[in-house]
């Protein structure tokens, strides 16, 4: 409840987040509760088709149904914990907010 109560103040007040990581396993509202939820409200503010928020599961839960759901639920991406360094950067580059090391020259 609280993480969708903080979405929704920041994009009521401008300053929409531009990424979004949650676990599956939270109380009260679940990552898969949260990631349902604001894609909802994404789309009853027009937001759809990938031009919301990204969201990235880091969760323990690496079971068929979890991802299928969150994928189902138009999660961008999931990682399953513990998360790597690397594996982190490679998955924020997918979505492009940060140049690959390569392009940036850092080999």
């Amino acid at each position: 409840m609280k993480a969708m109560r903080t979405f929704e103040r920041a994009f009521h007040d401008g300053w929409p987040y531009a990424l979004l990581c949650l676990d599956i396993q939270m109380p009260n509202l679940d990552g898969q509760g949260v990631l349902d939820q604001v894609r909802k409200t994404e789309f009853q503010r027009g937001i759809w088709g990938g031009t919301g928020v990204k969201i990235l599961m880091t969760t323990s839960l690496d079971d068929p149904k979890n991802i299928l759901q969150a994928f189902r639920q138009q999660c961008d991406g999931y990682i399953v914990k513990p998360v790597g360094h690397e594996e982190l950067l490679k998955q924020i580059e997918s979505f492009g907010f940060v140049q690959p090391a390569q392009a940036a020259g850092k080999q």
